[in-house]
């Protein structure tokens, strides 16, 4: 789920995500394991100050970074560009933003099963960017017949918890972008 597959085949992933929202100010405070192939090469993390991710990487890796500075090159050339809202410009992907695509990525799935469990999420025909969700006093996990009455009340909403997850996902996160 957290992974980039290059042209060639190899596979760059993000495992083990650990993230402290209480740590978290300017940037995530998190850490994950990085992987290349299905082998670790190293740890990246980030102290929630605002500054860079540090990458520490696993030996035989550690002489200059070189693994971790072969990805970024190789990231930046076959990962599409990136938009900044803020300037209105394409950037160039880098290891650092994709690895807090990562994490955005595992936070959003995070809350996304905590609502699905929880509630009747939707989204309203004339709010298609936004997230509704209906809760039911006293009911801990949703069932077929609270998503059944939902639709019979609303037929025209679009009702998440009744889509194949991966597309739920998808809304969920395109909406919360």
């Amino acid at each position: 789920m957290y992974s980039f597959k290059f042209k060639n085949g190899d596979v760059l992933e993000l495992k083990g995500i650990k993230h402290a929202a209480f740590a978290s100010q300017e940037t995530h405070c998190y850490e994950a394991s990085v992987y290349f192939n299905g082998k670790i090469i190293g740890w990246v993390n980030n102290d929630g100050y605002g500054g860079s991710d540090t990458f520490n990487a696993k030996e035989p890796f550690k002489e200059n970074n070189t693994t971790w500075n072969l990805l970024e090159s190789r990231i930046a050339e076959e990962h599409p560009k990136y938009f900044m809202e803020w300037d209105k410009s394409w950037n160039k992907m880098t290891l650092e933003i994709w690895c807090c695509d990562q994490v955005n990525k595992f936070l959003a799935t995070k809350d996304f099963n905590r609502y699905m469990k929880s509630k009747v999420v939707f989204i309203k025909p004339d709010e298609p960017k936004a997230i509704r969700y209906f809760s039911f006093k006293g009911v801990r996990s949703i069932t077929k017949q609270h998503i059944d009455h939902i639709k019979s009340k609303y037929p025209t909403y679009q009702i998440l918890n009744d889509m194949p997850k991966a597309e739920a996902l998808d809304l969920w996160v395109s909406c919360n972008a």
